[in-house]
């Protein structure tokens, strides 16, 4: 998924690249968030998503309730039901989580950042997703210590929103190794948490879709 203010500049520039509009499509979900779904030549599926705008403490109540919501997605499947995937090739409920820890954990201190030092740089770690789920055995582990660790880190971070306030405006340069973008990208704290809900329940659908087509 690509957090976007709007479609009309990726529609234009999907239209130029040779995609038919019957190879895009736009849909809103119960939370009014909209998306503009692609589908490449190769049958790549990506996501174009307009978040949904929230007030300071409608997103603080919305990001601190993620772990509840991970739970409830969660909720009555056994061990084995982890393994379930959604298509073949595609992540387990279990790689999923574990992925979700990992997103989690790496926004703490860029979000530490953004509270303590608005305007500076800040340079994320190097992270190449599909060996990060292959070398630290996404696939195999229990869940467990993930949940832990992304319940401790929203909740540190929910306390840290309510006690350094009036900060939602602030802004940091993020910037990526291994990318093109050299100048990086500046980031609010209000789009980085936004971006933290949006991810989290874009992968919870992707585990209720999981549920509904085998039945857990």
């Amino acid at each position: 998924d690509f957090f976007v203010d709007n479609f009309e500049t990726q529609h234009a520039r999907l239209v130029e690249y040779g995609l038919a509009e019957t190879e895009m499509r736009v849909e809103e979900n119960e939370r009014g968030e909209r998306k503009l779904l692609v589908t490449d030549p190769n049958g790549y599926h990506f996501a174009f998503v307009i978040p949904v705008k929230r007030s300071p403490e409608a997103m603080i109540t919305a990001y601190a309730g993620l772990s509840d919501d991970i739970a409830a997605a969660l909720d009555g499947l056994t061990e084995a039901d982890l393994d379930l995937e959604r298509a073949p090739n595609e992540w387990s409920i279990r790689q999923i989580i574990h992925h979700l820890a990992l997103s989690t954990s790496l926004s703490l201190m860029s979000i530490e950042t953004v509270l303590v030092n608005p305007g500076s740089v800040f340079v994320r770690p190097p992270h190449d997703q599909e060996k990060w789920v292959e070398v630290l055995d996404y696939k195999h582990r229990p869940i467990g210590t993930s949940l832990a660790l992304i319940s401790a880190v929203q909740a540190h971070i929910t306390q840290l929103l309510r006690y350094v306030p009036n900060s939602w405006d602030h802004s940091i340069v993020r910037k990526f190794p291994g990318t093109t973008e050299d100048e990086g990208h500046t980031s609010t704290l209000s789009e980085m948490i936004t971006i933290q809900i949006e991810h989290t329940t874009a992968h919870l659908d992707e585990i209720r879709q999981t549920r509904k087509i085998h039945h857990r």
